[in-house]
């Protein structure tokens, strides 16, 4: 079981998480950057024949990097060698007991102007810290709400559609 989430950098390529569910904790394993898919590709390269030109080999590898790690992740996860995918610096876990607050949000208009995604999901820990992902192209905040209800966190502000 799981679903994608895009966690946003600053400076550095954005991380395209595959988010697995299993005993009491969310893993997020990084499958893949900016051009995880065709519509984020687009919006990478502003839709302009020179981008999309000039990015066309590099997002082609990246989509064959990405299916080959996302079947080697899904191997693994089914062996549970989750360990395995937490060797990597990218990919982290929370568990259930230490998520106290998990919302989504739809942005307002001026921060759409630095993204192209427009719900985020953040899920607040005991320790004080805040993740924040972005729900990205190709992927529902209603999947996501719907894995998330199976583990009975409590989900605040869900957006309505």
């Amino acid at each position: 079981m799981f679903f994608h989430v895009v966690r946003k950098k600053a400076v550095l390529l954005d991380r395209y998480l595959r988010v697995y569910i299993d005993d009491g904790r969310l893993y997020f394993v990084q499958v893949g950057g900016d051009f995880y898919n065709q519509k984020a590709f687009e919006a990478a390269t502003g839709d302009t024949i020179v981008g999309m030109l000039l990015f066309y080999f590099p997002y082609r590898l990246a989509q064959k990097m990405q299916e080959k790690r996302c079947q080697q992740c899904d191997e693994l996860v089914a062996k549970k060698a989750f360990m395995t995918l937490l060797q990597k610096s990218a990919n982290f876990k929370i568990e259930f007991k230490e998520v106290t607050k998990l919302e989504f949000r739809s942005k307002g208009s001026w921060n759409r102007f630095w993204s192209n995604h427009g719900e985020i999901v953040r899920i607040h820990t005991l320790n004080g810290k805040i993740y924040r992902f972005e729900v990205p192209f190709g992927e529902s905040v209603e999947n996501i709400i719907s894995h998330l209800e199976k583990t009975h966190l409590k989900i605040e502000n869900k957006i309505a559609r």
